[in-house]
């Protein structure tokens, strides 16, 4: 008899201690989709309207909650900021990272540091960023990040990137006497390292003047590295290749939707492995 009861309490224990784990993995689940809703609304809501430029983002986290952000900032009513960003790292402490980049960037904004039109004030605003992250986090964690700040009047952009793959620039037109579609797709590689591991660190401004039906695509490496079935990368050739296809005949909002739809197409039946983000902007 006692080891029959014995038994029946082992039983009692145990399920006991499974409902505790199933109670617990409720309460982590819930936590994380709190997080995932609160990391969305940190996302602006819509792309701003501008009589000059076209403006379209989209980030998908690999894991409900992600190291990827994206950013439109308005100023003056004739300038616009736009910033994607890539934080080390995946899951919650990603995301804390990023909504702290978030919130000095938006600070920087609100405080005037960037209404600016002095020479080098893009490159003075990744310069402040980078001191108060470096302040801000501990020495592993460190953000690729690219800022561009357009002119509605003149159409020029000034950009700083910092250690973020090259956004591509597609021109609407090849440049005279160049060969081939492949001429139209340039690297935007002006700035310097990532931001948040070394504190006295200067970045470089580049300058760009666009025209009507150019192109500005900027995205994190989770694009690129998309794998499919036998873990090929989608690859930055095909993305150029496909940028450049679209470039005449499309709005920025059907780009991305076609870049995007092209991705999950190659990776139809692979797990993401990395977060998605991509901003398009366009001329009109």
């Amino acid at each position: 008899m006692l080891t029959s009861v014995a038994a029946q309490l082992a039983l009692v224990i145990e399920n006991s201690k499974l409902v505790g784990r199933v109670v617990e993995e409720e309460r982590l689940r819930r936590e994380l989709e709190l997080a995932a809703e609160v990391q969305q609304r940190l996302f602006p809501s819509g792309a701003p309207q501008s009589g000059a430029f076209e403006l379209a983002g989209y980030c998908q986290p690999a894991r409900g909650v992600g190291g990827d952000y994206y950013d439109f900032l308005v100023f003056d009513g004739e300038s616009y900021g736009v910033t994607v960003a890539d934080v080390s790292g995946k899951g919650m402490s990603a995301a804390i990272l990023m909504s702290t980049v978030q919130a000095s960037l938006r600070t920087q904004a609100a405080s005037g540091h960037i209404l600016t039109r002095a020479e080098g004030s893009v490159a003075a605003l990744v310069v402040a960023l980078n001191r108060l992250l470096c302040r801000a986090t501990g020495p592993s964690s460190y953000v690729t990040f690219f800022y561009m700040q357009l002119d509605e009047r003149t159409r020029q952009v000034s950009y700083v990137n910092a250690g973020h793959n090259p956004p591509l620039l597609v021109r609407a037109a090849a440049p005279s006497g160049a060969g081939g579609d492949d001429s139209r797709c340039e690297k935007l590689r002006a700035g310097g390292p990532v931001i948040g591991l070394f504190e006295n660190l200067t970045y470089e401004e580049g300058r760009l003047q666009l025209h009507s039906g150019d192109m500005v695509v900027a995205y994190t490496d989770g694009l690129t590295e998309s794998l499919n079935v036998v873990e090929q990368e989608f690859g930055e050739a095909e993305l150029c290749e496909l940028l450049n296809e679209a470039a005449a005949d499309l709005s920025a909002d059907e780009i991305l939707a076609e870049v995007v739809r092209r991705v999950r197409v190659w990776s139809a039946g692979a797990p993401q492995h990395d977060d998605l983000t991509l901003v398009v902007l366009k001329v009109k």
